[in-house]
C-alpha cells in the first residue's frame, strides 16, 4: 500500500521543535521533493477555492452591454454549469471533510521532508521514509520508531533513574519489577545493559530481580541534563534526603503507566494511511520498577 499523503498534516511553514508536543508528536518523514510537492498542491487548492468568486465579479461587469436575450441565455448557461459544478463541489467537499477527519481523528501525523528532519535526534541510519516516528515526551529532539516507542521511552527513564542514584553516591542498587506485564526479555535488556546481574527469578508478578555494586561516593549531587527529574517529586525528595540528610538507604520507583496516545488504534490508522511502524509494534504495559539503593556515609 502506498503512502496516502492526504491523511497527513502538511505545515505551511518548515517543521520546528518549537511546535507544541501534542502537535508534533507523530511525524512521517518523506523525500524533500514529495513534501514540497504536497505543500504546493495544497496551497494551489486553497487558491482554486477562491477563483469562482472572482469569476462571478467579472461576469457582473459585462451585464450592462448585454441584450435581454443574451442575459437570459447567459443565466440559463450558468444554471446548467452550476448544476455540474455543484456535483463536483459536493464530491470535493466530501473528500475534504474525510481528509480533515482522518487528520484530526485518525493518525494526525505531520509529513515532513528529510531536510526538515535534521533537527530531530534519531538512531544511526535513520530517517527511514514513510515510517512513523514518535517524539519523546520529555526530551523534545528525541524521536523513536513507533514500533519501539514504549520500550525506548521506558528504558530512557530507567537509565535516568540509575544515573541519579549513582550521582547521589550509591554503592549498591537492587532492581525489582513490582507490578506490570513487561516481558522477561525486555526486563533483562534494560537492567543488564547497565551492568546489573540477575540474582534470582521469581515466578510471581514481581518478576526478576537485578543488582549492581558501585564504588560509591560521599559527595552526592544531582547531575545536569535530567529530563524526567523535574516532574518526579519522589525523586526530588530522595535527592534531598541524601544530599541534606545523608540518607544511607532509600527506594526509588520508576513508573510507566501511560501510553501517550500511541496505541493499537494508531497502529491501525497508520496502516490505513500506508505508513510503516518500523517493526512489530510493542504496546504499552503498565510497569513499576523499584530501585533500592544503599549509600556510604557522608562522613566517609
Amino acid at each position: 500500500m502506498g503512502l496516502k499523503s492526504k491523511y497527513l498534516v502538511v505545515l505551511r511553514e518548515p517543521f520546528s521543535l518549537d511546535i507544541p508536543y501534542t502537535d508534533r508528536q507523530r511525524v512521517v518523514i518523506v523525500s524533500d521533493e514529495l513534501a514540497d510537492a504536497e505543500r504546493r498542491s495544497r496551497a494551489d487548492r486553497e487558491v482554486e477555492k477562491m477563483e469562482p468568486l472572482g469569476a462571478g465579479k467579472r461576469v457582473t461587469r459585462e451585464v450592462a452591454d448585454e441584450s435581454p436575450a443574451a442575459v437570459i441565455g447567459r443565466h440559463l448557461q450558468r444554471g446548467l454549469e452550476g448544476l455540474q459544478y455543484t456535483g463536483a463541489d459536493i464530491v470535493q467537499a466530501v473528500e475534504d471533510r474525510a481528509a480533515r477527519w482522518a487528520v484530526r481523528r485518525r493518525l494526525g501525523a505531520l509529513m515532513i521532508g528529510r531536510t526538515e528532519a535534521r533537527v530531530l535526534r534519531l538512531d544511526q541510519g535513520h530517517p527511514l521514509v514513510n515510517v512513523l516516528y514518535v517524539g519523546h515526551p520529555a526530551k523534545r529532539q528525541l524521536y523513536y520508531l513507533a514500533a519501539e516507542f514504549h520500550r525506548r521511552v521506558f528504558e530512557h527513564k530507567f537509565v535516568e533513574a540509575v544515573t541519579l542514584l549513582t550521582s547521589l553516591g550509591a554503592s549498591r542498587i537492587a532492581v525489582q519489577q513490582e507490578e506490570g506485564e513487561t516481558r522477561d526479555r525486555e526486563r533483562s535488556s534494560v537492567a543488564a545493559g547497565l551492568g546489573f546481574t540477575r540474582t534470582r527469578r521469581e515466578q510471581s508478578r514481581s518478576g526478576a530481580e537485578f543488582e549492581a555494586e558501585f564504588p560509591g561516593s560521599p559527595k552526592p549531587f544531582v547531575p545536569d541534563g535530567l529530563c524526567w527529574y523535574p516532574d518526579e517529586q519522589t525523586w526530588k525528595m530522595i535527592a534531598h534526603t541524601r544530599i541534606v540528610g545523608g540518607a544511607q538507604k532509600t527506594s526509588l520507583k520508576v513508573t510507566y503507566t501511560t501510553d501517550y496516545g500511541i496505541d493499537t488504534r494508531i497502529v491501525g490508522e497508520a496502516r490505513m494511511c500506508g505508513v510503516n511502524l518500523g517493526g512489530k509494534f510493542q504496546r504499552q504495559r503498565d510497569t513499576i520498577w523499584r530501585l533500592d539503593a544503599e549509600f556510604p556515609s557522608l562522613a566517609a
